[in-house]
């Protein structure tokens, strides 16, 4: 038997990283999608902008909102500055439907997501998904 109060030998980060980056895509197409969050709120950005604001405007929890928002600040899609946050040109002329260069029509839908619906579910209740879109597993 092993010791599992121990550190292994080897650093597993990467493959964390690996699984991570799966629901980090379910989480773009979840934004774009389902609740077209870049569009929003470019149409909001004079009177929304912290994640109290975003998360109250769409009826969401804030500490997943602030999770969201910082993977896509991570990706070069918002920019904070101080508690405000703001499209990046990036964002605008990619994820904001009023733009010729929108890539909206390129995410798959949904229904095709299950776990991007799951990441819905999490941003309303701020209650773990099952893992995995698994109806029998937390």
């Amino acid at each position: 038997m092993h010791d599992l109060t121990l550190a292994p030998g080897t650093d597993p980060t990467l493959l964390y990283r690996g699984r991570d980056e799966l629901y980090a895509e379910d989480m773009l197409i979840a934004a774009v999608k389902g609740f077209d969050f870049f569009t929003v709120l470019a149409g909001l950005e004079s009177r929304v902008g912290s994640i109290d604001e975003i998360a109250r405007h769409f009826g969401f929890q804030a500490r997943p909102v602030d999770v969201m928002t910082t993977q896509f600040v991570a990706r070069g899609l918002l920019e904070r500055e101080g508690d405000t946050l703001r499209l990046t040109a990036t964002a605008r002329e990619h994820l904001v439907a009023s733009s010729p260069w929108f890539l909206g029509p390129y995410f798959p839908k949904l229904t095709d997501r299950p776990i991007a619906l799951d990441l819905l579910e999490v941003l309303r209740t701020d209650r773990p998904a099952n893992y995995a879109s698994r109806k029998n597993e937390v």
